[in-house]
């Protein structure tokens, strides 16, 4: 499934009228500072212009850790079975489920409905440990392993 988002991410991008840089796994690797490079953004600020080219919020987190009623709310709403790179939950307002993704595309989302979904876009990097500290294999889906 990661290669479909990364397909899916370079057709949106070309839809934009922005270069598409994955073509190299030292690319994939850096997304979102290859794509800002080759957009002429400066990689400073990556997040922020690939958030708003996709219309989404970037998110920066202090920590890499979910509070218990983040945790409660992903356990109730998370169902099913994924495949690939899901987004992962980074947090709640009110009854929404805040989850973050490096990739604006992505489509794994637990079966969570959108209408209960705030999306964010973090860094790989946050991403990564992130979803390693929730473990969220542990959090109520079927294939989370894949995380």
């Amino acid at each position: 499934m990661a290669d479909d988002n990364n397909l899916a991410l370079h057709e949106a991008l070309l839809a934009k009228g922005l270069v598409s840089s994955l073509d190299t796994p030292e690319n994939l690797s850096e997304l979102q500072k290859s794509l800002a490079q080759a957009n002429g953004v400066e990689p400073m600020e990556a997040l922020e212009w690939l958030a708003k080219s996709f219309q989404l919020l970037p998110y920066r987190p202090d920590r890499p850790a979910l509070s218990v009623q983040t945790e409660s709310v992903f356990r109730t709403l998370a169902a099913g079975e994924l495949s690939g790179e899901p987004w992962i939950p980074v947090g709640t307002v009110g009854p929404l489920m805040v989850l973050g993704h490096y990739n604006p595309v992505a489509t794994e989302q637990w079966n969570i409905p959108d209408v209960f979904c705030l999306k964010v876009l973090v860094e790989q990097i946050e991403r990564r440990a992130i979803a390693a500290e929730a473990r969220v294999k542990e959090l109520g889906a079927a294939n989370a392993e894949l995380i």
